[in-house]
């Protein structure tokens, strides 16, 4: 399951990625062959001297990494991001950025948020050189999600609004940034990002869905129906659930029911 030939799988991965391999299932022992993509190769490789490999560009390591995490081969992916973190020039800020970002959520894939914590900030600092606000912004919120995981509350929620300030109008960001601090107990606050959200962006599914479930949560059972009536099959069960809640808050007692046993049977 691990390996091909004696090497990791992600050497033949790589090697299918630059059209040397082909592979097939084998369907009698569910495991994976691969062969050359043309016997034509086979004698060059075999007069091919053996030489050290030349160092590759950094933007190599950095895209073999977004692969290799991908796959979920998360040792190759830190080893090619901080290969590639070496091999790049102070002055290339994004591929800096790209590389410390991708180390962060490798982290977080690891259930390390203290780890991923300084990588995101990194980032930040790296996309905050090249004045890219919206990516400065994702950063910010990353950093916010890691200081949840720790438990440190009051400095998620100082993140979180930092983000939120650089970010405004982008609805991916919008909802993620409501979501985390309608945890952390602000609501009116998480209203009022989505809000500018759908001012710029009104038909966004995401953002209503989320300002409906927080609608609900807060009791202002009329607002949020209006945002869960506008979504359609199939719904997720948190919105079945708030459109319950709501349901139930102006007297429909059955629709309420039905919504609750939609939302478990989902």
């Amino acid at each position: 399951p691990a390996g091909t030939g004696g090497m990791k799988n992600a050497v033949s991965r790589a090697l299918e990625d630059r059209h040397l391999l082909h592979t097939s299932p084998r369907s009698d022992d569910r495991t994976r062959w691969y062969e050359l993509l043309s016997d034509r190769l086979v004698k060059p490789l075999r007069d091919a001297a053996v030489e050290a490999a030349a160092a590759s560009p950094p933007g190599t390591y950095l895209r073999a990494a977004q692969r290799t995490l991908s796959l979920s081969d998360l040792n190759s992916a830190d080893r090619y991001a901080r290969l590639a973190l070496r091999a790049v020039t102070e002055a290339d800020h994004r591929l800096r950025a790209e590389a410390s970002s991708l180390l962060g959520n490798i982290a977080y894939e690891r259930e390390k948020p203290a780890e991923a914590e300084p990588c995101y900030r990194q980032a930040a600092e790296e996309y905050g050189a090249l004045s890219d606000r919206s990516e400065v912004a994702y950063q910010l919120a990353a950093v916010g999600q890691t200081l949840i995981e720790q438990g440190r509350l009051d400095e998620a929620r100082d993140q979180l609004l930092r983000a939120a300030d650089r970010g405004p109008g982008d609805p991916v960001l919008a909802t993620g940034l409501a979501r985390a601090l309608w945890r952390l107990g602000e609501g009116q606050t998480s209203v009022a990002i989505l809000d500018g959200a759908l001012s710029i962006d009104a038909g966004n599914r995401e953002a209503i869905g989320a300002r409906g479930e927080i609608l609900a949560d807060l009791g202002q059972a009329q607002a949020a129906l209006r945002d869960l009536k506008r979504m359609t099959s199939p719904m997720p069960p948190s919105i079945q659930a708030a459109r319950g809640l709501a349901l139930a808050q102006v007297g429909d007692h059955k629709a309420a029911w039905m919504s609750a046993l939609a939302a478990l049977w989902s």
